[in-house]
């Protein structure tokens, strides 16, 4: 009986007021907000899936994405429709995050849907398999656990990683970061 819509921002929504105007509408339409994070050292160790020699996500880029989804938070405040979710806990604990979004937000999965784990499987079943986005997400699939940390089994991923530690000011932002949302970095 409800419309819900899954987006996943353009690559200008970090603008100001392209922020201030997403806090606005979500107020003003008591729309349900998910602001997925995500460890940034999967994040900015991705190669494109169209051209793997450049990173699909560069520090910057990323920078100002985290400001902005911070910069919402304290926009929204106690708005009661917000929620930061994990992209590891929705990987490694989809039951516990499906319960939180019931919860939350009265959000049940649809009939014939057995896990929000099992997106691939979801999606074939009701027909929604298809679609030129698929091929940018490096294919469809279920989620995985072995996709958190892929970094560290790359020489050339742990050394981008050493990189961005190295600076004084990545650094201090990338630990801000995991405290703010639960990361431990080293």
């Amino acid at each position: 009986r409800e419309t819900l819509l899954v987006s996943q921002r353009n690559s200008s929504w970090h603008r100001p007021e392209n922020i201030a105007g997403l806090a606005r509408y979500v107020r003003e339409s008591n729309v349900y907000l998910v602001y997925l994070v995500r460890d940034p050292r999967d994040v900015l160790t991705r190669r494109h899936v169209l051209d793997d020699r450049q990173p699909y996500v560069d520090f910057e880029f990323w920078r100002r994405s985290i400001e902005a989804g911070l910069v919402v938070q304290e926009l929204l405040g106690s708005y009661p429709h917000f929620l930061v979710i994990r992209y590891e806990d929705v990987v490694c604990s989809a039951a516990a995050v499906e319960s939180v979004l019931h919860t939350r937000f009265g959000l049940r999965k649809r009939a014939g849907v057995s896990s929000i784990a099992n997106l691939k499987d979801n999606l074939e079943n009701l027909g929604l398999a298809g679609g030129q986005m698929i091929a940018y997400m490096h294919d469809l699939r279920n989620l995985d656990p072995a996709s958190i940390g892929r970094w560290k089994s790359d020489e050339a991923k742990c050394e981008r990683v050493a990189e961005l530690f190295e600076d004084g000011a990545r650094r201090e932002f990338l630990q801000r970061f995991g405290e703010i949302y639960g990361y431990s970095f080293p």
